[in-house]
C-alpha cells in the first residue's frame, strides 16, 4: 500500500488562495486536480495545525 506524503507546500498555498485570494473549494480543487472534498479535508487540517502552532508559540513565549 502507498504512503502518502503530506504536501506543507500545497496546503500553505490552499489556506491562501482560500483566505487571502477568497478562491471556493470547487476552484482549487480544479487547480490541484483533486476533489472539493479533500480540498475541504486539507484546509481544515491547515488551520488546525496553525491554530495548534501558534498555541505552542505563545505556552513557550515565542513571537511575543
Amino acid at each position: 500500500m502507498k504512503r502518502c506524503i503530506r504536501n506543507r507546500k500545497r496546503d500553505d498555498e490552499i489556506l491562501w488562495l482560500r483566505n487571502v485570494k477568497g478562491w471556493t473549494f470547487v476552484s482549487i480543487a480544479r487547480k490541484y486536480d483533486i476533489t472539493k472534498g479533500r480540498v475541504r479535508q486539507v484546509y481544515y487540517r491547515a488551520v488546525a495545525d496553525r491554530k495548534r502552532e501558534e498555541e505552542s508559540n505563545k505556552r513557550m513565549g515565542i513571537g511575543a
